[in-house]
């Protein structure tokens, strides 16, 4: 894949989502939507035939926000917020579509590095939203919370998740999805599901991954409630940070400014490789490291280290 920044910045939008005042400038931003859509050449050049899909930013900064859902770009780190404070950030249906495209569509933006996830209020996740269980929901939200709780095993983006507060059962699941965390330490977490007599049936691959499937089993059989420090013993959270928001968005403009064709090839393999016995996923892992071989990033990277310099990535010219 081609990850090149151009300017003006450019973000596809879930739908419903509009461009809001940004608070980085003191003019009003444009606002837009699926129905008014950005063309540009440079937009084709990027994203082909669906092109005027795709909302193109000045290169100032600007905010994006839904009732449940606010997405900020900051460079090339795209921060999408929770946004149910009163409902401690419950998923319902709607939240869970909302991420589902975000992260899609970031996923397909090469104006992105990385993906910082946190939440508004004083709960990161409490999980379902247990108000629309129902007969006649169950087929659509299994549908999206399938394709919410896998995210982390599709993305080609680095997803960071910055948890301050509970997160529990379906937020579990939403941190395992991610592929570095960092936590308060007044974070808890757990597969609270048993107590309300379910089962973390979709999110539980997720977090067998993280922890392991014994120490999954056991969190999922007791539903019981862990500390930031347990869940960092356990292999959950990577790092406890006085204040996470601050030290997230550090570390993934950090993992932002390195080459995007060996992040994205990097978590390719890891994606392509799981599951697979040795010589498979030696065959996996030497077909890939060729390709980053002879790709220019490579090239510029041993130049700029024999030179003591910064390099600057051909794919983000």
């Amino acid at each position: 894949m081609n990850n090149k920044l151009t300017h003006p910045e450019h973000l596809r939008l879930p739908s419903g989502h509009t461009v809001l005042q940004s608070p980085w400038k003191s003019s009003p931003s444009s606002i837009y939507n699926r129905s008014q859509p950005a063309c540009t050449p440079r937009a084709q050049k990027h994203t082909g035939k669906d092109a005027c899909a795709t909302v193109w930013l000045s290169a100032h900064r600007a905010t994006f926000m839904s009732d449940i859902l606010q997405i900020q770009p900051q460079g090339r780190v795209l921060h999408l917020i929770l946004n149910r404070p009163e409902k401690r950030n419950a998923l319902n249906a709607q939240l869970c579509r909302d991420l589902v495209e975000a992260l899609e569509n970031a996923d397909r933006d090469p104006g992105v590095g990385a993906i910082l996830l946190s939440a508004q209020g004083k709960s990161f996740c409490a999980g379902m939203d247990v108000s629309e269980i129902g007969p006649e929901t169950t087929e659509e939200i299994g549908r999206v919370h399938e394709q919410l709780f896998t995210a982390g095993a599709r993305l080609g983006t680095p997803l960071i998740a910055a948890v301050d507060g509970a997160a529990l059962g379906g937020g579990t699941g939403l941190v395992a999805n991610c592929h570095i965390v960092i936590a308060s330490g007044q974070a808890t977490f757990g597969l609270t599901e048993i107590r309300l007599g379910l089962w973390p049936f979709l999110v539980f691959r997720a977090v067998a991954v993280a922890l392991g499937e014994r120490r999954a089993l056991e969190m999922a059989l007791t539903g019981r409630i862990i500390e930031a420090r347990a869940a960092r013993e356990f292999g959950l959270v990577h790092e406890i940070a006085e204040v996470p928001l601050q030290a997230g968005m550090e570390l993934a403009a950090s993992v932002a400014a390195y080459s995007p064709t060996s992040i994205r090839r990097g978590l390719m393999f890891v994606h392509e490789t799981r599951g697979k016995d040795w010589e498979t996923a030696g065959a996996i892992g030497r077909r890939i490291r060729n390709e980053v071989f002879e790709s220019p990033d490579l090239h510029e990277g041993i130049r700029a280290f024999r030179e003591r310099r910064v390099p600057k990535w051909p794919s983000l010219e």
